[in-house]
């Protein structure tokens, strides 16, 4: 028989079998992934420089070489967790495993090694992966999992979500809101509830002296204004954010040199958008430095009848207006 003839002629037979071997193989591999588990994840971060839901999906699925996350009602396992710089100046991850019914079934949380939020990411991959397939622990890089281990070991308590606050005091000064360059006094407390942005509450007191000529009037303005202040850490202990907001409040005007001089209140309605800066000092205490830009929506004016029966303005609020603020505070939670 030829050698050559019968190495071809069994061909045949060696495809059947390394076909009936590989749809073996692909069996057992399907339904192995259909066995794994579905994890749905709900991750919440504090600043934008650290990773966000979506990217911590999509790196942990390429670590694993699988579909991982599903939605709530197709998921085995559930994981909460999220990121916060903590007094430290440090980042810390937390994440806590929860079944369908809502039972506890572990919890870790890592300390970034330096300020820098991203620092956290390789290791923010690898607590989910693990979370999902704890055997990835048995599989993983041996550094990278010591250097979770190790942080682990060293972090904080799992931290729960709390409500935080400051309170403010200072001063400032005032364009277009009343006839000449304001000073004045503002007072405001913020609160920053859990998952959502900082509320602000701040009052300013403007008072002003007398308008210009020989007639004209003085004015004393209050009111308060709420604004939402969502911001990031851009430093160790420098925070920026952009605040937007709703201002009411009134102004208390009285006429001079005029035949009959009158007091006169008018309300007033204003939409602020601004930036601001806050620096930690020491321990609880900061400053902070804020620019606004006011635009009034109800917009009051102050006017007389002069002797000759003709209307006279002696002022209105500017369609524009900006403010500056510089205040000290203490935070409190």
């Amino acid at each position: 028989m030829n050698t050559f003839a019968f190495a071809f002629n069994q061909r045949p037979v060696v495809n059947a079998i390394l076909v009936a071997a590989l749809g073996t193989l692909s069996a057992t591999v399907s339904a192995s992934e259909r066995s794994l588990p579905l994890a749905a994840i709900h991750w919440t971060v504090a600043s934008a420089a650290c990773a966000d839901e979506a990217t911590i999906k999509r790196a942990v699925e390429k670590q694993l070489g699988r579909r991982v996350f599903a939605s709530d009602e197709h998921s085995d396992v559930h994981l909460y967790g999220d990121v916060a710089l903590g007094r430290d100046d440090r980042w810390h991850a937390s994440l806590v495993t929860r079944t369908k019914d809502g039972s506890v079934v572990g919890s870790r949380a890592i300390t970034s090694a330096t300020s820098d939020c991203s620092s956290l990411d390789e290791s923010v991959t690898l607590l989910v992966a693990l979370a999902v397939s704890p055997q990835v622990e048995r599989s993983a890089p041996a550094p990278a999992l010591r250097a979770i281990d190790r942080a682990v070991q060293s972090a904080p308590k799992i931290r729960k979500a709390y409500w935080e606050g400051a309170a403010r005091l200072g001063g400032g000064f005032s364009v277009g809101l009343l006839p000449a360059l304001a000073p004045g006094v503002i007072a405001g407390i913020e609160v920053r509830p859990p998952h959502f942005f900082p509320i602000d509450l701040s009052a300013p007191l403007w008072p002003s002296g007398d308008s210009s000529g020989a007639s004209g009037g003085r004015f004393l303005m209050g009111g308060a204004t709420l604004s939402l202040c969502p911001g990031t850490a851009v430093a160790a202990r420098l925070r920026v954010a952009l605040c937007g907001g709703v201002g009411v409040g009134a102004i208390w005007g009285r006429g001079f040199g005029f035949d009959a001089n009158r007091d006169a209140t008018r309300p007033f309605g204003t939409v602020d958008v601004g930036g601001r800066a806050e620096l930690e000092l020491a321990g609880p205490i900061f400053v902070v430095v804020a620019l606004r830009a006011i635009v009034p929506f109800v917009r009051p004016q102050f006017v007389v009848d002069d002797a000759g029966g003709r209307r006279q303005t002696i002022f209105a609020m500017s369609p524009l207006s900006g403010a500056l603020d510089l205040q000290t505070g203490v935070h409190f939670r």
